[in-house]
């Protein structure tokens, strides 16, 4: 039985290793896509660090004119 069962595994083999060969192509070009996802995403968070950054800065120039109006009255 032993015997029998080892061939039917050695004869499978090969097809048993295109098929993994091919999930782990799929599997690298998923993490290819991911990789290059994630670059976007941080591009874009960068992006939007900068620009909360400037109207922070703008309203605190809005705010120091508006308090210096109000020390003039």
């Amino acid at each position: 039985m032993y015997h029998t069962n080892y061939q039917h595994w050695l004869q499978n083999r090969p097809s048993q290793f295109q098929g993994n060969q091919r999930a782990l192509a799929t599997l690298l070009i998923n993490l290819e896509e991911t990789e290059e996802e994630i670059e976007v995403l941080q591009n874009l968070h960068a992006d939007l660090l900068s620009r909360i950054a400037e109207m922070q800065q703008r309203i605190l120039i809005e705010q120091g004119c508006f308090a210096s109006r109000a020390f003039k009255v």
